[in-house]
């Protein structure tokens, strides 16, 4: 019997601990929980919350793009922040490109690093602003294309997971 008792008082202080369990009036910001596959929802404060969408995957024959997108309920700017990856056989230099356009073309684009990866990928990393009434207007087929200067035009292609994520774009509250 002691054992048994023993046992129930173990399991349910891990559960009581266990990270699964998460309470959105928590004041914490390290409360997020997955509101759908992909979307991560952070409670700030009572009348915000903040929204982390894991990367998403888009391919074409030579490049893969993995963004990832940051935004505040409540917050009164118009943009979305999104950093995205390019993993090439070569640096992608933003004084290169025109535009990279997704719904609408990026705002604000900086470079953050470029790291090779393998002896076939480097990973260039960048961050710029979406504005946030041309996010709310994805599709689960939106694609990116990358505009270079010289007339070239790459088009990115969502896969079926990605998808899945963009589809759920349009019911997302931002204001």
């Amino acid at each position: 019997m002691k054992k048994l008792i023993s046992s129930t008082l173990i399991l349910i202080a891990i559960i009581a601990c266990s990270p699964l369990q998460r309470n959105n009036n928590s004041s914490s910001s390290l409360n997020g929980f997955e509101t759908h596959k992909g979307v991560i929802n952070y409670f700030v404060n009572d009348s915000v919350d903040q929204y982390f969408i894991k990367p998403l995957k888009f391919k074409s024959k030579d490049f893969e793009l993995h963004p990832d997108f940051t935004f505040r309920t409540g917050d009164h700017s118009d943009d979305i922040t999104v950093n995205f990856s390019i993993f090439s056989n070569q640096p992608v230099q933003i004084n290169e490109v025109e535009r990279i356009i997704y719904a609408s073309a990026l705002k604000n684009i900086k470079k953050m690093y470029v790291e090779k990866k393998s002896k076939k990928k480097v990973e260039s990393r960048f961050s710029a602003k979406i504005d946030k009434t041309s996010f709310l207007e994805i599709n689960a087929d939106q694609s990116w294309t990358l505009e270079y200067k010289g007339g070239k035009k790459i088009h990115l292609r969502p896969n079926n997971k990605t998808k899945k994520t963009q589809s759920l774009f349009q019911f997302i509250v931002i204001n």
